[in-house]
This record gives structure tokens, C-alpha cells and sequence, in this order.
């Protein structure tokens, strides 16, 4: 068990463990679902990371996501970034998750999030609506 109190990462390892989680959260298409994005490295001398996002996902949303790329999907393929580098740090809610990645404490923070569905209805609905738009002129 890890206790973050007692937990502190060098700064390549807390960086490192940062862009797996950019770069899966891209590499994906769910960083579309995370408004307003932002990330922020945690005080009290963990070494972790702080991410919160707002209008988007739920954070066990998200964090369910980020937990499934670290397995085996279907078609026995992996994602090559956050593969095995995954672990849950506590329970889930709607607002707030806490996993570990390479280690490293995220503490994902969802501001009035409307969920993966509603947000993908207002993304794709309005690109939609567009396109038609777009497409009778």
C-alpha cells in the first residue's frame, strides 16, 4: 500500500507519468470530453497531480477509462502508454477520483460535469448541426 504522505516522486517521474495521461487521454478521443482542462502539480510534497475539468465527463467516468487502458482490451491489445501503470487510490464519485499512474497520485476533479453521454450528444450534435449547415449553402 502506498501512503501518500510518505510518497514523493522526482520531477521526471511525476512528468513522465503526466504526458502518459495527456497522451492516452488524446491518443483515445476522450480529452474532447474534459472542458476546460487543467493540471497542476499537488502541494504538500507527493509529487502528484491534480486535474480538473468542467461541463464534461464524470470523474469515474474518466477514471474508469484511464483504469481500462492500463488491461488487455477485447482484441487482447493494450495501450501502449498507460499499459499496467494504472491503479485505483480510493473510491469513485461523479466529482472526484484518485488513481495512481507510474506510481504517481492524480486527484481528478469533474466541475459540474453533465456526464461522457450528454457531453458527446453536445460535441457530436453540434458538429452535426453544423456540417448540415455547412453542407445546404
Amino acid at each position: 500500500m502506498i501512503v501518500l504522505s510518505e510518497q514523493h516522486h522526482e520531477p521526471q517521474i511525476a512528468l513522465d507519468a503526466l504526458a502518459r495521461v495527456l497522451q492516452a487521454l488524446r491518443d483515445q478521443g476522450i480529452r474532447s470530453y474534459l472542458p476546460y482542462l487543467d493540471h497542476w502539480r499537488t502541494q504538500g510534497g507527493t509529487g502528484g497531480w491534480a486535474m480538473d475539468w468542467q461541463n464534461g465527463a464524470y470523474a469515474d467516468e474518466i477514471a474508469m477509462r484511464l483504469l481500462g487502458l492500463s488491461l488487455y482490451d477485447d482484441r487482447g491489445e493494450h495501450d501502449e502508454y498507460l499499459f499496467g501503470k494504472v491503479t485505483a487510490a480510493g473510491a469513485f464519485s461523479q466529482t472526484r477520483a484518485d488513481l495512481f499512474v507510474c506510481g504517481v497520485h492524480f486527484s481528478l476533479r469533474a466541475l459540474d460535469p453533465i456526464g461522457y453521454d450528454a457531453t458527446h450528444e453536445r460535441i457530436w450534435g453540434t458538429a452535426g448541426r453544423l456540417a448540415a449547415a455547412f453542407a445546404t449553402h
